[in-house]
């Protein structure tokens, strides 16, 4: 039994969420969910649960920087795992209004992940992760 937080994305601008905002949010939430989760399942011997929340900066061309990485359960090899996989993944050119808004400079993201192999250690991580 495997509990799990879909990654949810929050992108940083600088106005209420405009709709081609909010569409690319949900873009950068799938992929970046799909390319963490599944680099992750790969190895499901390397952890039991991981807990983390992701800060990072996408540029115009789609490309994730300045990734950091806080872990509620602290387990390097997952901390690189999600690094290595936004730093692989290449989103959509961040359209031109999300640009304005972020003043042409690209939107910086904040995301939580949580996966666990127990429902127990699921619950527990969750409200760890909203304290």
């Amino acid at each position: 039994m495997r509990t799990l937080i879909p990654l949810s994305v929050f992108l940083v601008t600088s106005s209420v969420l405009a709709a081609p905002v909010a569409e690319y949010q949900a873009k950068v939430e799938k992929m970046s969910h799909d390319a963490i989760t599944s680099e992750l399942e790969k190895h499901p011997e390397r952890w039991t649960k991981v807990a983390m929340k992701l800060h990072f900066h996408i540029d115009r061309s789609g490309r994730i920087h300045d990734i950091r990485i806080v872990s509620v359960v602290p387990n390097r090899w997952a901390e690189d795992t999600a690094r290595h996989a936004l730093t692989m993944l290449k989103l959509p050119r961040v359209p031109s209004e999300v640009m304005r808004q972020t003043e042409m400079e690209g939107p910086d993201a904040e995301a939580q992940l949580v996966l666990a192999k127990k429902k127990s250690d699921g619950e527990k991580l969750i409200k760890a992760m909203q304290r």
